[in-house]
């Protein structure tokens, strides 16, 4: 049953491999702007 709402989950919805590269993405574009800040906040450097 579980597999079956997978399945239906995989079909219907983004594939997971789409998800985990946006995700991904997303991740090192946040980790991009914190490097950015040093630990008093301050703008160190330009994004990546």
């Amino acid at each position: 049953n579980e597999k079956k709402f997978i399945n239906e989950v995989n079909n219907k919805c983004v594939p997971i491999q789409d998800v985990a590269a946006n995700f991904q993405l997303v991740a090192s574009t946040i980790q991009n702007i914190v490097d950015c800040f040093d630990r008093e906040g301050r703008i160190t450097s330009k994004p990546r």
